[in-house]
């Protein structure tokens, strides 16, 4: 292919990966315009089809198709088809991607690389917010009821902000585990520690347990002194947390049950609600709806989801729905530890993935992120990006590329 026809196909992820870190929107139209791309590339090149990893596509479709009857099945509650469209289409980026990448591998580092700076472009914005105290975008005030500024960065909110800071720390920490020259070592690093302040004042509690949880991952698949450095560097935020006021009395909220009443009903009410409706349960869209009937009586400063990933899942989709989710988060999760255990120049994405599924997973158990565009979106680009380079790693051993 003509290298201007390389760039053309390519250019839309570099897009994708520069627009991320500051508008939802413009990520959503660079995802639009991969989706296209990938449809374009199937429809000219017959062979682009083993660019897919076809055990993904697999599971995807299946979810498409739950997730569609959970929707048709809604009776007496209404059938959101647009919820269905809104809530699963972020996530055909994981084959996508790879389609679009196809042989030329070589971008996909640079994409994530390019992604992981402009990340330290806002983090920057968003320190300055935390001793500022100002949203310029949105013209407010970042001050809480508690006296500290919450840092959004580009986004609406500490947590979609922070959901995006965990998968960056995690897909830096893994770059800078696995770049031998000193020099960028310690410039990515420095970047870094920028994103772990940030991550620190966002006062995010859950995307800060999901880092802790996705860097064991990376401390421990390692060996040698990046361990040891590693072990040695993971109780500093914790310490840091514990130093600052306002950082320690908010993490001790944690613990408090009168500031967390709110999750424990809605966790309750969504468990009340799947135990009534549990193969397909009620179809995107309906959460409240369903709270009118099955809400436990308590206190709630919100009603908009489950608060929790897993309950969602099961409250919109059902058992059927449920299990299909934790299929693809295995299948893929398993797919990017193979890119890991294959010793490429590739593998430290593959471990970034991993270790990104892991915490994402342990955020999520506290807070809904499948309905959150701005990490969703994110997301699923680092592991298509992931499924990308092991998918044609695989295929050159076949010499099919």
């Amino acid at each position: 292919m003509p290298q201007k026809m390389v760039l053309l196909r390519i250019l839309p992820l570099y897009l994708m990966a520069a627009v991320l870190p500051f508008s939802i929107s413009a990520g959503g139209v660079a995802a639009a315009i991969v989706l296209l791309v990938a449809l374009i590339v199937l429809a000219t090149d017959f062979q682009a089809r083993r660019s897919c990893p076809a055990s993904v596509f697999w599971v995807l479709l299946t979810m498409f198709v739950a997730y569609a009857l959970s929707t048709a099945l809604a009776s007496p509650y209404s059938s959101h088809w647009h919820k269905w469209i809104e809530e699963l289409w972020l996530k055909t980026i994981l084959v996508t991607i790879p389609v679009v990448v196809g042989p030329y591998r070589s971008h996909v580092p640079r994409v994530l690389k390019l992604s992981l700076f402009m990340a330290f472009i806002v983090g920057i914005y968003a320190i300055w917010q935390h001793f500022s105290g100002m949203d310029l975008v949105r013209g407010r005030s970042l001050m809480t009821e508690f006296g500290h500024n919450e840092i959004v960065g580009f986004f609406g909110h500490k947590l979609s902000y922070g959901g995006q800071l965990l998968l960056y720390l995690l897909l830096g920490a893994s770059l800078v585990l696995h770049t031998p020259e000193r020099k960028q070592k310690v410039l990515w690093s420095s970047g870094l520690a920028l994103l772990a302040l940030a991550m620190l004042w966002s006062h995010a509690r859950s995307p800060q347990l999901g880092v802790f949880f996705g860097a064991l991952v990376l401390v421990f698949a390692v060996k040698g002194r990046s361990r040891k450095i590693g072990l040695a560097l993971l109780p500093m935020p914790v310490l840091v947390a514990l130093s600052i006021p306002s950082l320690r009395e908010h993490l001790f909220r944690t613990f408090s049950h009168h500031r967390n009443v709110t999750r424990y009903n809605l966790w309750e009410s969504s468990w009340e609600a799947i135990k009534a409706r549990p193969v397909f349960g009620f179809g995107a869209g309906n959460f409240g709806s369903m709270m009118e009937k099955f809400e436990v009586e308590g206190f709630y400063n919100t009603r908009a989801h489950s608060h929790n990933d897993f309950l969602m899942h099961g409250v919109n989709g059902g058992v059927v729905g449920l299990l299909v989710a934790l299929a693809l988060l295995g299948l893929t999760t398993m797919l990017l530890w193979r890119l890991w255990k294959s010793g490429s120049s590739y593998a430290w994405v593959g471990l970034a993935g991993v270790s990104i599924q892991l915490g994402i997973s342990v955020a999520g158990f506290f807070q809904v992120y499948q309905t959150d565009d701005e990490v969703e979106m994110l997301l699923y680009f680092i592991l298509g990006c992931g499924l990308a380079l092991g998918n044609s790693l695989k295929t050159d051993a076949k010499g099919e590329v």
